[in-house]
């Protein structure tokens, strides 16, 4: 039986996606941690210089990194705001902070 949702960890270590996107998102992820200011994926783009994926896998990809971030304990979700990307047309996206801020 195929499970309804992959395990998230699998996802994230998806190899069909460019290993320096993976590489930099989870460095972003690592340093906004670190800050201990709420952020949402919009900002991992915007203050890394990392541009937006274009495939649909590398999109899915940024949210399981993100996923995976959550389930591990090194984020935690703490509210949700609209997205600053226009492309995104005002969708709400989460908050996320450091789980040690």
């Amino acid at each position: 039986m195929i499970p309804l949702q992959p395990d998230l960890f699998t996802a994230a270590d998806n190899p069909n996606v460019d290993p320096w996107l993976s590489s930099r998102i989870r460095q972003a992820i690592a340093q906004l941690c670190r800050e201990g200011q709420p952020f949402t994926s919009d900002e991992v783009f915007e203050r890394f210089g990392i541009e937006q994926p274009e495939t649909r896998a590398e999109k899915n990809h940024v949210g399981s990194l993100i996923a995976h971030a959550a389930r591990v304990g090194q984020i935690r979700e703490v509210g949700r705001r609209r997205s600053t990307r226009a492309a995104a047309n005002g969708r709400k996206v989460i908050v996320w902070v450091g789980a040690k801020a």
